[in-house]
């Protein structure tokens, strides 16, 4: 691998984990409960192609794990070439639960904001703690 292809690797790699920790800054810092909604879809994303990178065999060429032995071939050299396939199948699920995921949390924003008319958590705090502070007294 030539140091381009080394180099382009490593900054996808870092720009990647550069977006899981905003993902996972804005989930906990944010009030707004769409932006945190938003921030756990970023962090999906980006671990889905983390693990999809881990399956990614750097050395060219890769191949699918479907190709066909000549009787002359090793089992070794498959072993070197082939990509690996269980990491593309925990991508696929992880895309799928994340969007299940998100649609849940979606639909628990929209009665949330029914509910309470705002889509702050700070003010939805300070409402409770106002029913409950008038219910001790």
């Amino acid at each position: 691998m030539n140091e381009v292809n080394l180099f382009l690797l490593n900054l996808a790699i870092a720009s990647l984990l550069i977006s899981v920790g905003t993902g996972i800054a804005g989930t906990i810092l944010k009030r707004n409960v769409v932006k945190k909604v938003i921030c756990l879809g970023m962090v999906s994303d980006a671990v889905a192609v983390l693990l999809a990178f881990i399956g990614f065999r750097v050395k060219y060429p890769s191949l699918p794990p479907v190709w066909l032995f000549k009787e002359g071939d090793e089992v070794e050299h498959a072993l070197r070439v082939f990509a690996d396939p269980l990491p593309q199948a925990l991508v696929v699920t992880s895309i799928i639960i994340g969007v299940a995921f998100t649609l849940f949390l979606s639909v628990a924003v929209v009665k949330f904001y029914e509910d309470y008319g705002t889509l702050s958590f700070e003010k939805v705090l300070e409402e409770v703690e106002g029913e409950v502070e008038e219910g001790i007294e």
